[in-house]
């Protein structure tokens, strides 16, 4: 009897992990695809040198040198500049700091008259391989943690509906948020799209998360969260 109720805590417990486990699964499954193709030029877009900029100089003035009043916040930019979230930058630029990308060359004006090899070819509007990869690299990360929470979101909605475990609906919802061709895009480029996408997925995550313990009548802990 002693060894049927330990085996039957030790399913419990497993059962209590079990979806944590398969979200760091899902995560690492999702990073995995992505850093396979990750460096490819066929998700180039014109955009990203433009955002590997501004991250460079949003990161280097708050973080490093730390001047909230520089009056340089207010450079021409156009609309990579200050009228734009800044977190999604501030990620471009940390990845760009850390990998030795520091300096701040300006933006750039793309020529819609000529096609990506002639721009290539004319220098300074397209960044190098390593640095490209290095301000994609933390979008691909945020891509993949977008993935883990909308499988999460899934499989608490089918845990929800039907009252068992919800890992085939979540599988299939991660499946086809990060398939999709608009993700799957934005994934691979430095730009504020998907950082914009993470927190709003963070957010509604909260949220329902937020329900469940409200529901479970914690309304203490639900307030914190």
């Amino acid at each position: 009897m002693l060894r049927l109720n330990q085996i039957s805590e030790e399913k419990h417990n497993f059962i209590k992990k079990f979806p944590l486990l398969s979200i760091i699964l899902v995560f690492i499954v999702s990073i995995l695809c992505l850093l396979i193709s990750l460096p490819s030029m066929k998700f180039f877009h014109q955009d990203e040198k433009n955002w590997s900029e501004a991250g460079k100089f949003a990161f280097k003035t708050f973080f490093v040198e730390r001047d909230f009043i520089d009056s340089d916040w207010k450079a021409p930019m156009g609309t990579f500049g200050r009228q734009n979230p800044q977190i999604g930058k501030y990620i471009i630029g940390a990845s760009l700091w850390i990998h030795g990308y520091r300096e701040f060359d300006g933006v750039v004006k793309w020529n819609p008259k000529n096609n990506l090899q002639w721009h290539i070819e004319q220098g300074g509007y397209v960044p190098s391989p390593e640095e490209l990869y290095a301000a994609r690299l933390p979008i691909a990360f945020l891509a993949a943690g977008a993935t883990s929470l909308i499988f999460l979101l899934a499989s608490l909605a089918e845990q929800f509906i039907h009252g068992k475990s919800g890992w085939v609906a979540g599988s299939v919802a991660a499946v086809a948020f990060l398939a999709h061709p608009v993700i799957w895009s934005s994934s691979h480029r430095a730009m504020i799209d998907l950082p914009a996408i993470f927190f709003s997925v963070l957010a509604i995550t909260f949220m329902t998360y937020t329900l469940i313990v409200y529901k479970s009548g914690n309304r203490r802990l639900a307030v914190c969260f």
